[in-house]
């Protein structure tokens, strides 16, 4: 079984990367469970035809901690395209801790070991803006074998990525950095100010994907861009990602070597003094 977590910001693009290589493992005769670890539940959205998304959270307010069989029944859906998908959720604003809805559902995922052992690869899509907590749950217990961090060249968003690197390194029990995927924003240099990242924390870049409208427009429908423009520059670009990752020709990072406080301060007057950030 395949074990891939997508880490990044919010906001950065983990869904949407998340949805369309489970897509591409799907169509390639692969059962997939795609897990949304966001308490914005908004993962599988790509997915399923729904009004409204049912998640486990939903289903722990109603059932025991022991039910765990059947919150997997009343909480699972399935795609159209055959892609199973499972919303940890989370409490309503100021209610409670986001995390503690991730780390039920992991807990049910080791007490109910035949449901998972089913599927042939596991996709998470996890929020990274803080690596503790519920959020680190997946690396933390094992479950995320292969990491793959999604940036965009904005410092906020290296600085997420950094701190997965730390959270990576402090707590996982198993598994590696897989890379890095750069989903860039268009900002000028960006490329090369995430290749110097890389280069900086020690984690190679896997993939760079353009900025595209099409995936906007694809979600909008409700929709992933492989599904409905296959033929498009995004479709092709997450397919020549998903041939890196299914063939494990992506290179883990063999020594990760995320910045401290210091030597971050030192890295974004690096880039701001070449011109980096420039408009």
């Amino acid at each position: 079984m395949r074990r891939i977590a997508f880490y990044g910001k919010g906001g950065i693009g983990k869904s949407t990367v998340s949805s369309n290589i489970s897509l591409l493992f799907s169509q390639s005769g692969r059962k997939v469970l795609q897990i949304g670890a966001d308490p914005k539940h908004d993962s599988s959205q790509r997915h399923i035809d729904a009004d409204r998304i049912i998640t486990a959270m939903d289903v722990f307010s109603r059932r025991s901690v022991n039910d765990a069989g059947e919150i997997f029944k009343d909480a699972l859906m399935i795609g159209r395209n055959g892609v199973h998908c499972i919303e940890a959720g989370g409490p309503e604003p100021g209610t409670g801790c986001a995390g503690r809805s991730i780390s039920l559902l992991l807990e049910m995922f080791d007490l109910h070991r035949d449901f998972i052992n089913s599927y042939d690869v596991l996709i998470y899509d996890v929020l990274g803006d803080v690596v503790c907590g519920g959020f680190a749950t997946p690396i933390r217990l094992g479950h995320a074998e292969e990491l793959y961090i999604i940036t965009s060249g904005e410092p906020m968003s290296l600085y997420a990525a950094n701190n997965i690197i730390k959270g990576f390194l402090n707590l996982a029990s198993s598994g590696r950095i897989a890379g890095i995927v750069a989903n860039l924003r268009g900002a000028g240099r960006e490329a090369e100010i995430i290749e110097r990242f890389s280069k900086a924390v020690q984690v190679p870049v896997v993939a760079f994907l353009e900025r595209d409208e099409t995936h906007l427009d694809a979600e909008l429908h409700g929709m992933t861009a492989v599904e409905m423009y296959p033929d498009s520059t995004a479709a092709t670009a997450c397919r020549r990602l998903f041939e890196s990752i299914d063939s494990r020709l992506t290179a883990p990072a063999e020594n990760p070597h995320p910045l401290e406080a210091s030597s971050w301060s030192d890295f974004i007057k690096s880039i701001r003094h070449s011109g980096g950030t420039e408009r």
